[in-house]
């Protein structure tokens, strides 16, 4: 722990609040892309469920969405890296170990062409697609990869692991091991083929 910072509940409570967000946003976009590629491998008796595990699917993604998008849109209601770095700016007992060159390299994180992109998209997604269902032809275009979309929470948490380890030290995993929809689906794929036998 930097000894130099001041404990602050405020700032413990905003990267609290960041953190648990990056949390389910990677776990809703995993148990996304299990369900995808798991639902490809039903067997002939799950196969015609497959409707409900579509819909499944699409509300995993859903929840994803309206994650990165509180994550990234300043919004003094939720937890959000705009909070977190305005704070880090505003606050003299953090900002002598945050200086202004720091904060700078943070948000350029957020604010390249790449992560500009993928921010542009994941607004359009939530603003007009899940809030709104006006689905146009371009849809598919709009739509965040799960490639695209691992690599921005990636960069998410570089950007809370920096902030972290000057404050305290703490590194954040949000890539745990969890039993998710790939596990659910194999064990109905065998309960079905069990029932198959009988």
């Amino acid at each position: 722990m930097n000894e130099a910072i001041i404990k602050d509940t405020k700032f413990e409570e905003l990267r609290e609040g960041v953190k648990v967000e990056l949390l389910h946003a990677n776990q809703c976009l995993e148990n996304y892309n299990e369900l995808d590629s798991a639902t490809r491998k039903l067997n002939t008796n799950v196969r015609r469920f497959y409707h409900f595990f579509s819909y499944t699917k699409r509300a995993f993604y859903n929840c994803f969405i309206n994650s990165m998008y509180n994550l990234i849109h300043q919004d003094s209601r939720t937890y959000n890296f705009c909070r977190l770095l305005n704070y880090l700016q505003s606050h003299p007992q953090l900002s002598q170990n945050y200086d202004a060159k720091f904060l700078k390299g943070l948000r350029a994180l957020i604010e390249d062409d790449n992560s500009k992109d993928i921010i542009k998209r994941i607004e359009t997604e939530r603003d007009k697609f899940i809030s709104h269902n006006e689905y146009p032809s371009h849809h598919l275009q709009t739509t965040v990869s799960f490639k695209e979309a691992k690599r921005f929470l990636d960069t998410l948490l570089d950007i809370l692991d920096k902030i972290s380890v000057k404050y305290d030290g703490a590194i954040y995993e949000i890539h745990l091991p969890f039993l998710g929809a790939k596990s659910l689906l194999q064990t109905i794929n065998r309960g079905a083929n069990e029932i198959n036998h009988d």
